[in-house]
């Protein structure tokens, strides 16, 4: 009688995480590489691009591969594929530089996909996915960013650092706790009425301002 699935791959509660996390690190790079290749076909002003959808899937798969040989062989293992990996980076991108093309989009991308492949392997599924959108996303509104850049003026800049520093680098310094007559004032929270004011005030002005650029189909 020949053999039945179960006989050949046993599988186990730890066969079906090893399946999954596999078919999670190949669909990543998948969706990295995809949106390379499509950018490289849509831009004509860059040269041929050194990673597309196969490159990018055995970059995912090479993090995941390192991490299981950190944990069978050696951890040192991990470190010199990253090495590797950040190697073949810097040459592409040295190569592209010569040629004209100083992105570096797609370089920085393969090191990002040498690291999903690491989280999933770590069990981080969510973030390396999360990450894969953020990736995939980023360089697809590419001529939607570049947009904005143009419609700022000399003014905007300090504005926008102002409105970090008041919001992001202020704001969690502050401490959350009631003091006063009756409890009424609370530094973090009163701080944060304003931030919301001006981040409404930010997002109408942007908002109008950046409308002409903006993709109808985005």
């Amino acid at each position: 009688m020949l053999p039945g699935l179960q006989d050949l791959v046993p599988l186990d509660v730890g066969t079906l995480l090893l399946i999954r996390q596999v078919a999670i690190t190949l669909g990543t790079g998948l969706l990295i590489g995809l949106e390379r290749e499509y950018n490289r076909h849509q831009d004509s002003d860059h040269h041929a691009a050194f990673a597309g959808i196969r490159t990018f899937m055995l970059v995912t798969l090479t993090g995941y591969l390192s991490m299981v040989m950190g944990e069978l062989v050696h951890p040192a293992f991990i470190p010199v594929m990253a090495g590797g990996i950040l190697l073949l980076a810097g040459l592409a991108y040295w190569v592209s530089a010569r040629a004209g093309d100083h992105g570096g989009t797609s370089e920085m991308a393969l090191v990002l996909a040498f690291l999903i492949g690491c989280l999933v392997r770590l069990e981080y599924e969510f973030l390396a996915v999360s990450l894969t959108v953020v990736i995939t996303f980023i360089p697809a509104q590419k001529f939607t960013l570049h947009g904005w850049i143009r419609q700022l003026n000399r003014s905007d800049i300090p504005a926008i650092l102002l409105f970090i520093v008041l919001t992001a680098l202020l704001l969690p310094w502050l401490p959350d706790r009631d003091f006063g007559p009756f409890g009424i004032f609370n530094l973090y929270r009163n701080w944060l009425l304003v931030v919301i004011f001006l981040t409404l005030h930010f997002l109408t002005y942007f908002l109008g301002k950046f409308r002409p650029v903006i993709d109808p189909s985005f």
